[in-house]
């Protein structure tokens, strides 16, 4: 909700905008670079640009995501985006329908409104960053109606609305190395990020600064969530294949395809790029399957170490 300012009946300015305002005013204070860059464009009448620069400028993180609680099982589940979010969310809600999704609201402030679910069993999983990455870039830059269902599509196609529409530099993105290259831009860190592209480890974390109790793979989430599933006492669960037509394991040819446009996109050179922007969540992602992890066999398992 916008609340307004009004001053003889009329409104004049909204609280949100003030908010907006103190962000941009104490990130460029913080970052004076960004202050040349914002004024080095307006001189040269390149205001569009400008003003997608002053919307990213003056954003805060995204730090809200929805995060699923229940009560009869007394668990808290902490998604990461692009991390089979859907497919988490819709098993839990079958398994408890009464269990309470979060809708807008950061950890911290789930939290501190209901503190009984600091003493639940608290659960994420995260992904290989490169290959998250490489999935965030094909929602953003690869669709086409081919390649997702009609329903699917028309829901990425916001999520590309709404990264464009706030995050300067992304309309010069023409490939996955631009898209590398603009992670590691002030305008791709972890400062303004939306929660797609916002360092995993970060997005999971409990208000004391803790990891949540268990800390699961992607590539292994079947194994992973039955280990959830019999900590809290929940049924045995199959997790639906949202977001994916391959699901979680594939045919040779499938695996062999997913490998190739992996080893096409993810050059030395580009993972190198991603492994200084998400070195926290390669090395939370090393520690949970071992320095050097076999090469998986599913087709959504990256192929690479890193």
């Amino acid at each position: 909700m916008t609340y307004e300012t009004v001053i003889g009946g009329k409104p004049i300015v909204s609280v949100r905008w003030l908010w907006k305002t103190f962000r941009l005013a104490w990130n460029l204070r913080c970052d004076p670079g960004r202050a040349r860059d914002i004024g080095r464009e307006l001189l040269r009448g390149r205001f569009a640009r400008a003003g997608r620069m002053v919307r990213t400028a003056s954003r805060s993180p995204k730090v809200r995501n929805e995060a699923v609680a229940s009560r009869k099982f007394r668990c808290l589940w902490l998604p990461n985006s692009k991390v089979a979010s859907r497919s988490v969310r819709v098993v839990l809600h079958e398994a408890d329908p009464d269990a309470v999704t979060f809708v807008d609201k950061s950890v911290a402030e789930i939290c501190a409104d209901h503190p009984e679910v600091m003493d639940y069993y608290s659960f994420a999983f995260i992904r290989h960053p490169f290959e998250r990455a490489l999935s965030f870039y094909a929602h953003l830059f690869l669709l086409s109606l081919e390649s997702y269902p009609e329903d699917q599509f028309s829901f990425s196609m916001a999520i590309r609305r709404e990264v464009f529409r706030h995050f300067h530099g992304l309309e010069d993105v023409r490939s996955f190395d631009d898209y590398c290259d603009w992670l590691n831009t002030p305008w791709g860190s972890d400062r303004f990020a939306d929660r797609h592209f916002r360092s995993q480890h970060v997005q999971i974390r409990l208000p004391d600064g803790r990891l949540p109790d268990f800390v699961g793979r992607l590539e292994n989430i079947g194994d992973d969530f039955e280990r959830v599933a019999g900590q809290v006492g929940m049924p045995r669960p199959t997790l639906p294949m949202r977001g994916t037509r391959a699901g979680w394991s594939a045919p040779p040819a499938a695996v062999e395809s997913a490998r190739a446009t992996m080893r096409a996109h993810l050059t030395a050179r580009n993972r190198a790029l991603l492994a200084a922007r998400y070195e926290g969540d390669l090395t939370l992602y090393r520690s949970l399957c071992g320095e050097r992890p076999a090469l998986p066999a599913a087709a959504r398992c990256l192929p690479i170490t890193g």
